[in-house]
């Protein structure tokens, strides 16, 4: 059976108890705050400002604590949409492709840990616009036990997990395409052991998203087949896997036991 949205005729003829309405605020903020991406629906969004007009109207106390929550959800929100531009912007300029010509990832930022640096701001941006919602949507879609996929929910409003996803190819794309484009060894033994490097930066902060993105671009098959590049930076890579990992770290430990 599916229940019906409220209409705004049904608030009309709900009159809110006065000891009801700390409680009604109080349940609104952990929604707003854990779930804002529920309040994308307009239908949604015009319930809670007529029911936060409500609170208001019923209690003048609450005015304060409606308001911010409001103005949180409204700036999450915003920031939720200038976010997706950004993501739709950056799409289609990778459609369009860049300079077959463009400088190589060692002299636009020949620091390593700078490089590190970056791509951990960039994870923790991509990130922190995951709706938690999301990760239930996606697990969803099947059923674990019989392995039917079920269809996508149809109300679905972000997509920012896919979008995680989709960096991290693009980052183990990156990677691969800056060594296989150099013509010769010497420097593609130099952009290998460049991004070890900064594969070993991001280990020392902790970034394994990027770190396992950097190390799936090092053993994607193009790079692979460069048999006589792979064998004189070898020792690197030895190297970088007896690195010191605190085995207290359980994520660490994974990715002790993926080297």
């Amino acid at each position: 059976m599916r229940l019906k949205a409220p209409t705004d005729a049904y608030w009309d003829n709900i009159d809110l108890p006065l000891n009801v309405i700390p409680l009604l605020v109080k349940f609104l903020r952990p929604w707003t705050e854990l779930f804002p991406y529920d309040f994308r629906d307009d239908r949604m969004m015009a319930h809670v400002r007529i029911l936060a007009h409500k609170c208001v109207a019923t209690d003048e106390e609450v005015r304060e604590q409606v308001s911010q929550l409001l103005a949180a959800l409204l700036s999450r929100l915003a920031a939720l949409e200038k976010y997706e531009e950004f993501l739709h912007r950056v799409t289609t300029e990778t459609s369009i492709g860049e300079p077959i010509a463009a400088p190589s990832v060692v002299t636009i930022c020949p620091d390593p840990a700078t490089m590190a640096e970056t791509l951990t701001l960039i994870e923790l941006q991509r990130f922190s616009f995951i709706g938690k919602e999301e990760f239930v949507q996606t697990l969803g879609k099947e059923d674990l036990k019989t392995g039917v996929r079920h269809c996508d929910c149809v109300n679905r409003k972000t997509k920012n997990l896919e979008a995680y996803v989709r960096w991290f190819q693009r980052l183990t794309y990156y990677v691969a395409s800056e060594i296989c484009k150099m013509s010769k060894k010497k420097s593609r033994c130099r952009v290998c052991e460049y991004w070890i490097q900064v594969a070993k930066e991001c280990l020392n902060i902790r970034n394994f998203n990027s770190l396992l993105a950097i190390l799936a671009g090092l053993n994607i098959l193009p790079v692979a087949r460069l048999k006589k590049t792979v064998r004189e930076i070898m020792i690197d890579v030895i190297n970088f896997k007896s690195c010191r990992i605190d085995s207290d770290n359980a994520e660490a430990v994974n990715v002790k036991t993926t080297f």
